[in-house]
């Protein structure tokens, strides 16, 4: 069994975050939709999620125009989802570092264990000690 997920970032000037992590989320293939919502950014944000968005069938850009913070920024996000039939989402900050196959060992998880209806993974900090673990 297996379910499409998407990924959701709420961006505000972080041009060069997203130019190292939509590549990779892209090419790891574990998101039907890369959901960018940027909550009226003024550095090249919304031209870098354009380009990635004629690059990348997977990108999607939802422009909210204004900062309208982070909750709102997911919520269109997550509108998005719903409205798009898509099963799963994860929530991402355009600054993660994903290590290879986090995306699908969380999956895995969610489908082995259908009773289990959100999942988050161990967060380190730059310097690998641990941020973040369970919740």
């Amino acid at each position: 069994m297996s379910f499409d997920t998407a990924a959701i970032l709420v961006s505000w000037n972080s041009s060069s975050d997203l130019k190292k992590l939509i590549p990779v989320l892209a090419h790891q293939g574990d998101f039907k939709k890369i959901i960018i919502v940027d909550n009226g950014s003024s550095d090249d944000s919304l031209k870098v999620i354009k380009d990635f968005e004629q690059k990348y069938e997977s990108v999607i850009l939802i422009d909210n125009k204004a900062n309208l913070g982070f909750s709102s920024g997911v919520n269109r996000g997550i509108q998005f989802v719903v409205e798009k039939n898509i099963e799963s989402f994860c929530l991402l900050n355009c600054d993660i570092v994903l290590q290879e196959n986090t995306i699908s060992e969380l999956k895995k998880f969610l489908i082995n264990k259908s009773d289990y209806g959100a999942v988050s993974s161990v967060i380190l900090n730059p310097d690998s000690s641990i941020q973040v673990y369970g919740g």
